[in-house]
């Protein structure tokens, strides 16, 4: 799993014009907006889309397929930039803009009311919480990424639990489309892995999110109390 981790200049910018591969070439051209990654990543978010728009037409087959390729081209967007040398501080906005506009709109501005909840594939209580976890990483990873510079990114523990949540939530894809068909046994048994699943992910996700806010509130305090007890010394 690819934590997308850049430097503060395009890898792109690094190399000589004339020395520069394809794709580094069409990503000077476009001021980073045409990458591999890039296109992975918002690929991805309009694969997601479209599979919630099949769920809200009770279409969980086809909703179930679109969800698991969209998430799994998020999942390839950081190992493309890293093998075409496209890396940017741009591309990793827009990996994790992606990212943030896929759980919105699977969850909604209201998670209680939202299509995952309608058609029964998360319970009103699970909904909620990822809503309030993800909307306080919201807060707390930009915080954290102004008091650290641009090279910081999501920990592993924060991609991880985004992984087990959507993993998850495709499981539960899974078994609404087995009771759909009349596979009510089946969909019973995925809808307990799907709940196991979400209780994993949520807590992997608590726990990142105290890490973002250790580094968006604390870090900086901690620091100072180390300058403190070691003052610079006095010319004499």
């Amino acid at each position: 799993m690819n934590l997308h981790v850049t430097e503060k200049t395009p890898q792109w910018e690094q190399v000589p014009p004339k020395y520069r591969n394809h794709w580094q070439r069409r990503a000077a051209e476009t001021k980073g907006l045409d990458t591999p990654g890039n296109r992975l990543s918002t690929s991805g978010l309009l694969l997601v889309l479209a599979g919630l728009r099949e769920l809200k037409k009770d279409r969980p087959m086809r909703a179930t397929a679109l969800v698991f390729t969209g998430r799994l081209l998020d999942l390839m967007d950081g190992t493309a930039a890293e093998r075409t040398e496209t890396k940017s501080p741009l591309g990793k906005r827009i990996d994790a803009t992606a990212d943030k506009l896929a759980m919105l709109a699977a969850l909604s501005l209201d998670p209680r009311r939202g299509v995952l909840v309608e058609k029964g594939v998360l319970p009103k209580s699970a909904a909620t919480l990822l809503y309030a976890h993800h909307a306080l990483n919201g807060i707390f990873s930009p915080l954290a990424e102004r008091k650290k510079g641009q090279n910081y990114s999501p920990s592993s523990l924060g991609k991880k639990s985004s992984f087990v949540q959507w993993a998850s939530i495709g499981v539960g894809l899974i078994a609404v489309s087995a009771k759909a068909h009349g596979a009510e046994k089946a969909g019973a048994k995925f809808k307990k892995i799907e709940n196991l699943g979400l209780g994993l992910g949520l807590a992997m996700g608590i726990l990142a999110t105290m890490g973002y806010a250790n580094d968006a509130l604390l870090s900086g305090q901690t620091n100072k109390v180390k300058a403190d007890q070691h003052p610079p010394p006095i010319d004499s």
